[in-house]
């Protein structure tokens, strides 16, 4: 194998990590988003007597519903399942 050979393959297994790393990036943020959402709908649903749980869930089924199913949002999904079981009690 000659040193351009070596050369090219190097580059290319650099661009690919680069490409996955930009990937699981944009999924990260899309997670932090997602606890963003949560908390806001915690905040929001919560008055003088505690958590409105039907608010809170009402809140979160519509964050669920404008979140798409594929892409990089598709990350914010799982947070909201296992965030909002914790919020309700469900999961501990």
């Amino acid at each position: 194998m000659d040193i351009w050979t070596n050369f090219q393959l190097c580059l290319d297994a650099g661009r690919e990590r680069e490409r996955a790393q930009k990937k699981q990036l944009a999924e990260e943020r899309e997670r932090v988003e997602a606890m963003k959402i949560v908390l806001s709908a915690v905040v929001d649903s919560t008055g003088w007597f505690g958590l409105n749980r039907r608010k809170f869930k009402k809140i979160m089924l519509d964050a669920a519903r404008e979140t798409p199913n594929a892409g990089p949002q598709a990350a914010r999904h799982e947070i909201f399942l296992a965030q909002s079981g914790k919020v309700l009690g469900l999961v501990h």
